[in-house]
């Protein structure tokens, strides 16, 4: 092998940190500066937890399918902001088999107006994601 000296690593003067060759995190990362903005939903949307442990979704289909999220690490929490797009009224038909609403029914957020946000936070225990979720609208 060689024994040349590799840089990988740099923080310039302005605080920027520039990386060479691959970044891997054994931890979530969360976004700077708060909710981690996922776009809109379409007819179905798979969370990717690796943009971070919050994330906001427009709702911008009638009906959607929440597909089992990517990229999910057993303890940590996750919260998802669910917002209502200009039309409004839109549901959340089903959602995948890894979100665990107990005793309790998953939540459709039928009848939301536009731009009402539902808030879910889920506590991830195994591959299962615990949902708590208090049915106030914002």
């Amino acid at each position: 092998g060689s024994t040349t000296l590799t840089t990988r690593y740099v923080i310039d003067g302005d605080g920027n940190h520039s990386f060479i060759g691959d970044v891997k995190y054994s931890q979530q990362v969360y976004q700077d500066g708060g909710i981690y903005n996922a776009g809109s939903s379409g007819a179905s949307f798979t969370p990717n937890f690796i943009n971070g442990n919050l994330q906001k979704i427009t709702m911008s289909n009638a009906s959607i399918t929440i597909a089992n999220p990517t990229n999910v690490q057993n303890g940590a929490v996750y919260t998802m902001c669910f917002v209502q797009d200009a039309t409004g009224g839109r549901t959340i038909a089903t959602w995948g088999s890894d979100f665990n609403w107990g005793d309790a029914s998953a939540p459709d957020f039928t009848g939301g107006a536009a731009g009402k946000k539902h808030y879910v936070t889920f506590v991830v225990n195994g591959t299962t994601l615990d949902a708590i979720y208090s049915g106030v609208i914002h």
